[in-house]
């Protein structure tokens, strides 16, 4: 079930990295990195690649993380510094 707009939960991601965030949130959402590569039209290790920070995220895959996993990209972004 998505949250529409305004009713949307503050999940707060404790990760370091953008990578971080993304696997944890993905993790909250309950999605396996291959039902996010699925939704993403990648393969599984790809989604690997942006976890572990190999690759940069590109912006539109970014917001449908965000958009996957019910987060804003503002929070996937926050990061807490090493």
């Amino acid at each position: 079930s998505h949250l529409k707009g305004g009713e949307s939960m503050t999940i707060t991601l404790t990760g370091r990295t953008l990578g971080e965030n993304i696997k944890l949130a993905r993790i909250k959402a309950n999605i396996s990195r291959k039902q996010l590569g699925d939704l993403l039209l990648m393969s599984e290790s790809g989604v690997a690649y942006y976890e572990s920070g190999k690759n940069n995220v590109p912006p539109r895959k970014l917001e449908k993380i965000a958009e996957i996993s019910g987060v804003t990209v503002e929070e996937l972004k926050e990061t807490k510094g090493a």
